[in-house]
């Protein structure tokens, strides 16, 4: 497998390379000829000095290679520049070449005065006549010996190094420098984007954290390239101050994380992994403060950090590594780069190395290769892991084909064991139905002024409807149908319930409400703490006296053709709650006139509620339809009629609930 990581990687390494190769190259390159420019400087502990007192004073000091290293200082530097500007024959500037130095204020003679260019870092981005990353000043042309000036003020490292160029000469130093820094910037995106994805693919909080890791060095190289103040804040030159111990803090804290989850340090050290999350946390301290402590302090702070943080990070790997931990050699190549580069990038602000544009690009070069190595290593821990994950397959898989026969034996016989249970619960069931049918329903119904015809239709087995249809007294016939809620056993059994509390109450000379009332006190009684409930409908129809009498608990509204000549049919309802819902529920009772050929439509919510397969309901307005189309033909066959219309519309659909419909015609 490691014989694997480094072929693919082989191609990386060799760009980086090459990179590094022509950067060196060009950071060598870009000089001028001495005897053009002579630069000397004094150091200005006060910072009281004016440029009339600087340009007689005699005590300034010659730059060697014209390279300026004085690293940290709180002093401000003046820089003195003599130039014989009759060697110039098209316009010439004075580049610097590093970008983030905080105040520049360059002076150059003009008769007896002097003019003020002042640019920097903490200044506005438009002040620069010249639209550099860098600082950019133009030098008098064909005018003989001049003497300038440039005073600098930074809390940053103060290290540049100067180039004397023609307008193509920028652009084309501008051109190579975007080609090199585009190479950089694309290869940290694509390692970053590169481990966002295997991040949500795996879920793996280290592929997160070095993402965010290399997210803030990225946007920090992209500071000190001068692209953010270039484009980002131009008019914003405060950023400049904040950002570095802004995202060096975050740089700290990703960093720590990243550490603690890719060693899994809990795991093989976790005193460390302690030590790790304390580091990470003065990272989010610094990156917070950065506002209430001064520029210098927040650098101070972040480098001790740093200092002890980063050898610390590469004892973690190596003990790590000598636990076993997969993975880790490539982190520590990693680290070890890491290390490396950033220990000759602070020797070098300290002025030991005298190339100051190499060395501000030496954590850039470092970056890429440690940005490699660590990608080497998450690929790594990544291949480990669906290895991982094909061997516990594997194992799995055995276990199941271990398990798999003696699974199907006991499958088998476990269904003969269910088959003859359910086939045992069947029986059971259409006994049931057999009794329930028996008890709730009477086959023929004998009135001599009544034809009915009913309809009873469960949804399984047993059902949660039934009607009852019994003379009261003399001349008065009495109609009742419920609906249970639910469907199966348990209606059918709170049903049967039902039915027994209401062949108690029937016969007794009470009006369909006061029956209603009685009847839901007692049901209560009988299903307290069910949670259920049945709707009701009772309808008395009056020989003597031509008219229905009825009431309802909850129960759809019902119908009435108050004669066979009628075009309209009549809505039968009141109001009241379903029985069982409220102990204090009162119903109230209507009253309706009715001729010979009068027809009463009672039924339950199965029939209206019935739907077709794309889910559409029959209705009432539907049904209401079919009852005033078929009222010519017998009770049987209207019966039958709209039954038939009704199952023709539900097609394949499953009936969905148990169905009763009653049609009672009166023939005095």
């Amino acid at each position: 497998m490691k014989k694997h990581v480094c072929i693919k990687y082989k191609f990386i390494l060799k760009w980086i390379l090459f990179y590094i190769f022509v950067f060196s190259s060009y950071c060598t390159k870009v000089s001028f000829d001495p005897s053009i420019l002579h630069v000397e400087y004094l150091v200005d502990n006060s910072h009281e000095k004016t440029i009339e007192s600087v340009s007689f004073a005699k005590n300034f000091i010659p730059v060697k290679n014209n390279l300026v290293a004085e690293g940290y200082t709180s002093a401000a530097l003046w820089l003195k520049l003599t130039y014989d500007s009759s060697r110039f024959t098209e316009p010439s500037y004075l580049v610097l070449n590093e970008t983030y130095h905080d105040y520049l204020d360059y002076y150059q003679r003009n008769g007896s005065s002097w003019n003020m260019i002042q640019v920097g870092d903490l200044r506005s981005y438009h002040n620069r006549i010249y639209q550099h990353r860098g600082f950019v000043f133009a030098l008098k042309h064909n005018q003989g010996l001049q003497t300038e000036y440039l005073k600098i003020s930074s809390e940053d490292s103060i290290n540049f190094s100067f180039s004397i160029l023609n307008e193509v000469e920028i652009r084309d130093n501008e051109m190579m420098m975007g080609l090199l820094y585009g190479f950089f910037i694309g290869a940290l995106t694509a390692m970053i984007l590169y481990n966002l994805f295997i991040f949500v693919s795996l879920r793996d909080i280290s592929y997160l954290y070095y993402s965010l890791l290399q997210l803030t060095f990225l946007l920090t190289n992209l500071y000190m390239m001068g692209y953010l103040n270039k484009y980002i804040w131009p008019d914003q030159p405060y950023f400049n101050r904040y950002y570095i111990p802004l995202f060096y803090g975050a740089f700290v804290y990703f960093s720590n994380q990243f550490v603690r989850s890719f060693l899994d340090l809990k795991r093989y050290a976790p005193g460390l992994d302690r030590v790790f999350l304390i580091f990470a946390l003065a990272g989010v301290l610094i990156s917070l403060s950065f506002y209430f402590i001064s520029y210098r302090t927040s650098v101070f702070l972040i480098s001790s950090v740093i200092s002890v943080n980063s050898p610390l990070a590469l004892f973690a790997g190596i003990f790590a590594w000598l636990r076993g931990k997969k993975g880790a050699f490539y982190y520590n190549i990693a680290w070890s780069v890491f290390l490396a580069s950033g220990f000759a990038a602070v020797v070098g602000s300290l002025g030991v190395i005298r190339n100051p544009l190499l060395v501000s690009h030496l954590p850039q070069i470092g970056g890429l290769f440690e940005a490699l190595f660590f990608t080497v290593a998450l690929s790594y821990r990544y291949r480990i892991m669906e290895q991982s994950k094909k061997e516990l397959q594997h194992e799995i898989f055995a276990i199941q084909k271990g398990y798999t026969q003696n699974l199907a034996r006991e499958v088998e016989e476990k269904t003969k064991v269910l088959n003859r249970s359910v086939e045992a619960m069947n029986n059971d069931l259409r006994l049931a139905r057999n009794i329930q049918q028996n008890v709730l329903l009477k086959k023929e119904h004998h009135f001599t002024f009544l034809q009915i015809a009913s309809l009873y239709n469960p949804h399984s087995e047993v059902s949660g409807d039934f009607y009852d249809i019994a003379e009261i007294k003399p001349g008065v016939v009495r109609f009742f149908i419920a609906d249970v809620t639910g469907h199966g056993l348990q209606a059918a059994l709170v049903t049967m319930t039902l039915k027994s509390e209401y062949d108690f109450f029937k016969s007794r000379e009470l009006a369909p409400d006061q029956l209603l009332t009685e009847l839901n006190k007692s049901f209560i009684e009988k299903v307290k703490g069910t949670n259920i409930f049945a709707t009701a409908f009772i309808l008395d129809m009056h020989y003597e006296k031509n008219l229905v009498e009825y009431s309802s608990a909850g129960h759809p509204h019902q119908m009435l053709l108050v004669s066979a000549d009628h075009e309209k049919v009549n809505i039968l309802t009141t109001r009241g709650l379903p029985l069982g819902v409220l102990e204090k529920s009162r119903y109230l009772s209507g009253r309706q006139s009715i001729k010979n050929g009068a027809r009463a439509y009672l039924y339950t919510d199965g029939i209206t509620e019935a739907h077709n397969e794309q889910l559409q309901e029959f209705g009432s307005e539907r049904f209401l339809e079919e009852i005033l189309k078929t009222k010519e033909k017998p009770v049987e066959s209207q019966l039958k009629t709209i039954h038939e219309i009704i199952s023709l519309f539900s097609g394949k659909s499953p009936v969905a609930d148990d169905q009763t419909f009653i049609i009672a015609q009166f023939n005095p």
